[in-house]
C-alpha cells in the first residue's frame, strides 16, 4: 500500500521538530546546572556581610565632678582648762561672740600670790648680795670657793622661786590662744576650779571647713589642693580647696573623709550647717555616648563596638566617668572612632561588616553601598 507523499512529509517534519525541541531542553538543562554550581561556588566564596549603622564619635574636653552632701566644721576646736587651783573672780567675754587672740576670757583670784612674788624678788636681791661678797672674798683667797658655790646655789634657787610664782600669776588669767568664737563658758563668778577643769570652748571658723564622706571610687579621683565648691541651704555659694583626705576608710561606712577649706572672714558661717559639695575632677578627653550603644564582651566587661578602616568590628572596653538619664561620658577610646550605633549586638569582634553611615540611611547612596 503506497502512503500518500504529503502525509509522509508531514510525519517527518513532525518527528524532526520534536527532536529539535527535546535536544534544546536537554542542552538548556545542562547549562542551568553549570550556572547553578558556579553561583553556589561564588556564594560560598563571598558570603553576605552583616549591615550595621555607624556614626563618627570624637572625644572632647570634659570635666566631671564628685557631688556629695557635707557639713561645715571649725578648722580648730579646743576646750580651755584651768591650770591652777583658784576662784573665778571675773569673766571678761561673752558666750557666742568673736574673741581675738590674747583677749581675757576669765580671771582667778590671785590671793597672796602678789605678796609672795615681792618676797621672792627681795630674796633674790639678798642672795645676789651674798654671792657678790663671797665671790670677791674667794677671789682674794679669804674664803673657800665652796662657800662661793653655796651662795651661788642660793641665788639660783631664789630666781627659780620667783619664776614659779610669776608663772602661777600668769595662769590666773585665761586668754584666747587665737581668734575664735567663744562658744561656751562652763563656769560662773565664784566657782572654784581645779587644775584640769574645763572653763571655756572655742571654735576657729576662719577658715571654715566643709567636711564630706566619699566612696573608694571617688577617693582615688581626688587630690589635696584641688578646688571645690559648696552651697548652703540658703543658697550661699562657697569656694575653697581640698586641704585633707583621710588615708584610711571609716571601718563602719567604708568611706573617706574629705575636708574642703573655705575662707570665712568675720566668721559669719557657723559650724554644723548642711551643705551640698561639688568637687570638680581634672579635665580629660571623653566621648559622649548614648546608653543604647553599649554592650558587654564575653568577659562581662562594658564597652562599645567600633569599625576600623577595613570595616572590621573591634570591641573596645570603656570607663564611664559621668552619666545622666540620656548620656554617658567615657574614656578608653581613641580620639576619633567609627562607632556602631545599630547592630552591635549581632556582630562579633574581628568580623567584617557592611558599614552604613547614619546620615545616609534610607538614601539611594545607602542602597548602592
Amino acid at each position: 500500500m503506497r502512503l500518500n507523499r504529503s502525509l509522509l512529509l508531514a510525519a517527518l517534519i513532525a518527528i524532526g521538530a520534536t527532536g529539535w525541541i527535546l535536544s534544546g531542553q536537554f542542552a538548556n538543562g545542562a547549562r542551568t546546572d553549570e550556572e547553578t554550581a558556579a553561583a553556589s561556588e561564588t556564594s560560598a566564596e563571598a558570603p553576605e556581610l552583616t549591615s550595621v549603622r555607624i556614626r563618627e564619635s570624637v572625644a572632647e574636653p570634659y570635666r566631671s565632678a564628685v557631688i556629695i552632701s557635707g557639713r561645715t566644721d571649725a578648722s580648730r576646736h579646743i576646750e580651755l582648762k584651768a591650770q591652777i587651783l583658784g576662784k573665778v573672780v571675773k569673766i571678761g567675754a561673752t558666750e557666742g561672740t568673736p574673741i581675738t587672740a590674747g583677749e581675757t576670757i576669765l580671771r582667778l583670784d590671785p590671793e597672796d600670790r602678789e605678796a609672795r612674788r615681792q618676797m621672792a624678788k627681795a630674796r633674790i636681791e639678798q642672795r645676789q648680795t651674798e654671792f657678790t661678797a663671797a665671790d670677791k672674798l674667794a677671789n682674794k683667797g679669804f674664803q673657800a670657793k665652796t662657800q662661793r658655790a653655796a651662795t651661788y646655789a642660793d641665788l639660783q634657787e631664789a630666781k627659780a622661786d620667783l619664776a614659779e610664782i610669776e608663772e602661777e600669776i600668769r595662769r590666773l588669767t585665761i586668754k584666747a590662744p587665737f581668734d575664735a568664737i567663744l562658744d561656751d563658758i562652763q563656769v560662773e563668778v565664784g566657782d572654784v576650779v581645779q587644775s584640769g577643769d574645763p572653763v571655756a570652748t572655742l571654735y576657729d571658723l576662719d577658715p571654715i571647713l566643709v567636711v564630706a564622706q566619699v566612696s573608694e571610687q571617688e577617693r582615688i579621683k581626688l587630690k589635696v589642693g584641688q578646688p571645690g565648691a559648696a552651697r548652703l541651704l540658703d543658697g550661699t555659694e562657697l569656694t575653697g580647696t581640698i586641704r585633707y583626705i583621710t588615708a584610711a576608710a571609716d571601718p563602719a561606712t567604708r568611706t573617706f573623709k574629705v575636708e574642703l577649706e573655705v575662707p570665712n572672714p568675720g566668721m559669719e558661717i557657723e559650724q554644723g550647717i548642711t551643705t551640698g559639695v561639688v568637687l570638680p575632677l581634672p579635665e580629660v578627653f571623653a566621648h559622649r555616648l548614648s546608653a543604647g550603644v553599649f554592650t558587654l564582651n564575653d568577659e562581662g566587661r562594658l564597652g562599645v563596638m567600633i569599625v576600623d578602616r577595613d570595616n572590621i568590628v573591634r570591641f573596645h572596653k570603656v570607663s564611664v566617668i559621668d552619666s545622666d538619664a540620656d548620656w554617658a561620658y567615657v574614656t578608653g577610646l581613641p580620639e576619633r572612632v567609627q562607632l556602631i550605633s545599630v547592630g552591635q549586638e549581632f556582630v562579633t569582634d574581628g568580623e567584617k561588616v557592611r558599614a552604613v553611615p547614619e546620615e545616609i540611611v534610607g538614601t539611594p547612596e545607602a542602597k548602592a553601598s
